[in-house]
């Protein structure tokens, strides 16, 4: 019979305009300071491959990436199973707004099935939703924003749902990513920031997150050079 034991699970936004070296700095800051089980990383492009493999090896990690998403760590205590890519929500036009795209790419999340040395899974899903959606406390109503805000409402659903097959499967489940949005509830998974006050993580609003089926013990956040700070989450 396996036994329970401390998972710590995080997420880091390492902004793609940032030159490699200084990423590959920023990244390796987060893995020191959290040293996590497992991470999921956004805005990391395929050109970074080779500093990530250098940090797995540093920190005694493995990672796997899918097209179109963002790569995922784990610790070497963990085996990888299956990894494969997950579509959130279609490719579509988003309308005009100053200095976004007019037509965004299909979202796509990364899925990875590892197992311990007892043989029991965990999903981790690595997540980047749709940008500026948010106003106050909610969704932004105003027309402009109308079609990113659908597109980040069919993510969440996605999400959730994507969780709960997992689940049915007996799995434990970890979603980690930049929701770009505060606060932010997924049907069925308890955020890292549930209970907790917002430290903000992008400027002052929490918007990279934790999620999983229990509340995190601990949250700390890591500050890098990129625009957000990184997250990890004690369980």
């Amino acid at each position: 019979q396996g036994q329970a034991r401390m998972v710590i699970a995080a997420t880091a936004n390492i902004r793609e305009t940032l030159p490699h070296k200084v990423a590959e700095l920023a990244l390796d800051k987060v893995l020191t300071a959290a040293n996590p089980h497992i991470i999921g990383v956004q805005e990391w492009g395929t050109s970074r491959n080779p500093a990530l493999k250098r940090l797995a090896h540093k920190h005694g990690m493995q990672w796997t990436r899918v097209s179109g998403a963002g790569p995922i760590m784990w610790a070497d205590h963990l085996r990888l199973v299956k990894a494969r890519p997950v579509t959130l929500a279609r490719a579509s036009r988003m309308g005009w707004l100053p200095g976004r795209r007019t037509h965004l790419p299909a979202s796509v999340a990364a899925l990875a099935i590892l197992t311990n040395e007892y043989g029991h899974e965990t999903s981790v899903l690595n997540v980047h939703l749709t940008a500026e959606v948010q106003y106050g406390a909610g969704y932004r109503t105003d027309k402009a924003h109308r079609a990113r805000v659908r597109r980040h409402k069919r993510e969440v659903k996605a999400i959730a749902r994507i969780a709960r097959n997992q689940r049915r499967k007996g799995r434990e489940v970890y979603v980690v990513g930049d929701t770009n949005y505060a606060s932010l509830v997924i049907p069925g998974l308890t955020s890292c920031w549930q209970g907790r006050p917002d430290v903000g993580t992008l400027g002052s609003r929490a918007v990279d997150h934790v999620y999983a089926t229990s509340p995190a013990n601990k949250v700390r956040t890591i500050a890098t050079p990129s625009d957000h700070h990184a997250v990890a989450a004690t369980y």
